[in-house]
């Protein structure tokens, strides 16, 4: 579970948001993704001349690896109504990241669900979604969506 404590400008604890559900556990597939990626930049275009490729392969697919995510991916704050947004930890090969508005009183403003092919989450504001998303030539690009409600 996950703790976070909004603090006072003194340093006092203000309010206490927490979260009782156990940290995501990493599956083969989550693992099996980012080898691919790791193993598409060794190899890819602009890469360097390996001096042992199978080697360089073999300590991309032995490299230790975590059990499970973080409990969060990122914490934004709307600036234009001071909301807490907490986004989900991202698992390689999610095809969906989500998040979750607090106001300052912990009370539920509304949740996202954004797909990842969007971009990922960079900034959020009362009405819009602000995302990154990187082109396979390392250029990062910020997209912003208007939010929806769901009906």
């Amino acid at each position: 579970k996950y703790r976070i404590d909004l603090l006072s400008r003194s340093g006092a604890v203000v309010a206490t948001i927490s979260s009782p559900r156990p940290r995501r556990a990493v599956n083969a597939a989550m693992r099996a993704a980012v080898t691919a990626e790791e193993l598409g930049l060794l190899e890819g275009a602009g890469a360097e001349e390996m001096v042992d490729a199978s080697e360089s392969r073999r300590v991309v697919r032995s490299a230790p690896f975590s059990d499970s995510l973080p409990a969060l991916q990122s914490l934004l704050v709307s600036k234009s109504d001071a909301v807490l947004w907490i986004v989900d930890a991202i698992a390689p090969g999610d095809s969906v990241w989500t998040a979750i508005g607090l106001r300052p009183d912990a009370s539920i403003v509304g949740a996202l669900r954004v797909p990842t092919s969007l971009g990922l989450p960079h900034a959020i504001d009362r009405d819009r979604v602000v995302v990154s998303h990187t082109d396979e030539s390392g250029l990062v690009r910020l997209r912003t969506y208007p939010m929806r409600t769901r009906n």
